[in-house]
């Protein structure tokens, strides 16, 4: 039997709670709006930024490696290109949640970070690539070589290894690697950059014969990337270091403990995720949610966001342990990032998106 919309809707209200008095699923012209403003204030501007950060780096390790390096600017140079790095990977965080479009082509969202590394694959091909005779770290070497050392987790650990001054000297293999990785890295970003400006264009012009059949099923892709990423940073970023005792507690399993930003990376990843649910113009969801009958949980998203961020903003970076009050603070920010993740879903349900399968769902 085939409920009607208003039906459907009304059983939606009774499970969640929520008033469905006047919801409808919005109108073609409404999500046509919304796909457009992410494109151009969310998505573009962070590719944008991405791609600065990148090139900065991409420099900033060929100064390192530079066989003009004076002896006395080494330490100058290696700390510049380590904050280099964390700039970059800052920005990258700030449009991780975007896994479809350009960024899968060939990859590239893996080659761009192959994370988390279980069976630690990058430190074993790294070491390989290190000892190959005669290397030549050029774009044949990348074409073939494997996802886990084309990225930011490969050159975070040629960066900030303990032995990184003597290793990253002019010719070396490792100073050879490591500005070959970050070059790799700024093409790949410059080049989903530039394949967004046809990425648009394409959801603006839907219809049978195009990449996406309308403008809700174009709508569908961002709505994913507000829902889907939530409970990868809940699980993976957070409660997998963790572990489910203190005793069982690996920070080094975190996404980016060598540089000392993990904790930055999940700040970055929710405030942007807040920025894509409240914040872009001139439409964005948490308007389209309360335009459409549901302003008591479109507030209450709001209110979850701002949770987790103040939650998160207090909590210093791990060293080699974390503390009990570090491990209390990440609990309590996973246990809001699940009630957000939650919340989400009702609101995809209630504004009639099916987000489809998810390899992570059955929490």
């Amino acid at each position: 039997m085939k409920f009607s919309t208003t039906l459907l809707a009304a059983a939606l209200a009774s499970a969640t709670g929520y008033s469905s008095l006047v919801l409808a699923a919005p109108e073609p012209s409404t999500w046509a709006e919304l796909n457009q403003s992410i494109i151009h204030s969310h998505v573009m501007p962070r590719y944008e930024q991405l791609g600065t950060n990148s090139l900065k780096l991409s420099e900033a390790t060929q100064d390192l490696c530079s066989v003009d390096t004076p002896t006395a600017q080494k330490a100058d140079r290696l700390t510049a290109a380590q904050d280099a790095y964390r700039n970059a990977m800052d920005a990258w965080q700030g449009i991780q949640h975007i896994q479809f479009g350009p960024i899968t082509l060939l990859m590239r969202n893996f080659s761009l970070e192959y994370w988390p590394d279980k069976k630690n694959t990058g430190a074993r091909q790294l070491r390989q690539a290190l000892t190959m005779p005669e290397p030549a770290y050029d774009t044949e070497f990348f074409h073939a070589a494997s996802v886990s050392i084309k990225g930011f987790p490969a050159l975070e650990r040629l960066l900030f290894a303990p032995s990184a001054t003597t290793d990253l000297t002019p010719n070396s293999p490792h100073c050879e690697l490591a500005v070959g990785i970050a070059e790799h890295i700024n093409w790949n970003v410059a080049s989903v950059h530039d394949e967004w400006e046809a990425e648009a264009e394409s959801m603006a012009v839907v219809g049978e014969e195009e990449n996406y059949e309308s403008h809700k099923d174009a709508a569908t892709a961002f709505m994913k990337s507000l829902v889907e990423p939530l409970e990868a940073i809940r699980d993976s970023k957070l409660l997998a270091p963790l572990g489910d005792t203190p005793e069982e507690t690996r920070w080094k399993k975190s996404e980016s403990w060598r540089s000392g930003i993990s904790i930055a990376n999940v700040r970055t990843n929710i405030a942007t995720l807040h920025e894509l649910y409240s914040n872009t113009s001139p439409l964005n969801v948490e308007a389209v949610l309360a335009d459409n009958g549901q302003s008591d949980l479109a507030t209450e998203i709001d209110a979850l966001f701002e949770k987790a961020q103040a939650q998160l903003a207090p909590i210093t970076e791990p060293a080699n342990t974390v503390t009990p009050k570090q491990r209390e603070q990440m609990l309590a920010a996973a246990d809001t990032i699940r009630a957000l993740k939650n919340n989400l879903l009702d609101a995809m349900q209630l504004l009639d998106v099916q987000l489809g399968f998810n390899s992570r769902d059955g929490d």
